[in-house]
């Protein structure tokens, strides 16, 4: 375990020079596909949203010591010094600083964010690039990680830090977002066996094809309809509390279909650009309806 210590105030800047350096990344609302293909690659597409992760650093040659802003982030931490070392810069140390928009243990990618945020800066305070592969290696040393070091929708091994495959962009879309509470340790939860029943792997491969040529053509129906399905699959790992009923809804206000956190606690209906009408009467109906303690946001899709 690197030294990494904490302060509740913005981070120690040593009187030594230092390198500066902020890198950003986003989050997600949880995934349009997660599971396994049948000869048991684990996979998920990513599903990215506007709402991010920045991390500030300023290296030192000082000290080997990393700094933090909070104790909540020694996966920051932990990002930064395997960057310094996979960089050559063993001895070196730095100061970090994070912010970022995306709640914890939702299953909206915050620490896979910070992680892909960290390494970013220390290569912008170095000078020295790291593509998303050597970040995604950086990445899953700590904790299995989503596929958030790269653009657009992509097929990703979580557990093994592997693209699979580039998707492609989603077409225009809004999420109304739901979390009904509590948390999820994604660590504790990604061991796990999921033990797929042969009728749930080919129902996950389908769900993958939908939502593959869904977002090749542009065709908000299939990306949904995949979305959903691979949200019902995972309905025996992780339930997600009025599941049944916010499908039902998604449908009767026009929603392309409901995608999930598969490891953390979020649900997402999906709708097109422009249908801002639709999304607030979705959202009323879920407070009147369902429950008024579900927190309730729009996000847009990037």
């Amino acid at each position: 375990m690197p030294r990494i210590s904490f302060g509740k105030a913005a981070p120690k800047f040593w009187d030594a020079p230092v390198m500066q350096g902020v890198g950003r990344a986003f989050g997600t609302c949880g995934e349009l596909v997660q599971g396994q293909f049948a000869p048991g690659e684990d996979f998920l597409v990513t599903l990215p949203v506007d709402l991010w992760s920045e991390v500030q650093v300023a290296v030192s040659m000082s000290s080997s010591t990393i700094v933090g802003n909070s104790s909540r982030k020694i996966k920051t931490g932990m990002a930064i010094r395997k960057a310094l070392d996979y960089l050559g810069f063993p001895g070196w140390g730095a100061s970090f600083y994070v912010k970022s928009d995306l709640p914890e243990g939702k299953g909206m990618a915050s620490s896979s964010a910070d992680i892909v945020a960290a390494c970013r800066a220390v290569a912008v305070a170095l000078n020295r690039p790291l593509s998303a592969e050597e970040i995604s290696r950086i990445a899953v040393e700590i904790e299995p990680t989503d596929g958030v070091m790269y653009s657009n929708v992509v097929c990703y091994n979580h557990r093994q830090g592997r693209l699979l495959e580039v998707i492609g962009k989603m077409p225009p879309t809004r999420l109304l977002a739901l979390d009904p509470g509590g948390q999820v340790d994604t660590v504790a939860f990604n061991r796990i066996p999921k033990d797929y029943t042969a009728d749930e792997y080919r129902r996950i491969e389908q769900a993958y094809e939908w939502v593959k040529a869904g977002i090749r053509i542009h065709d908000p129906l299939k990306i949904g309809l995949g979305a959903t399905l691979s949200a019902e699959v995972n309905q025996r790992i992780l339930p997600k509390p009025y599941f049944e009923r916010i499908v039902y809804l998604a449908r009767e206000y026009g929603a392309s279909g409901v995608c999930v956190s598969h490891s953390g606690t979020v649900l997402g209906l999906l709708f097109g650009w422009h249908e801002i009408p639709k999304i607030a009467a979705a959202r009323q109906s879920i407070l009147e309806d369902i429950d008024r303690r579900i927190k309730i946001f729009e996000l847009p899709v990037l």
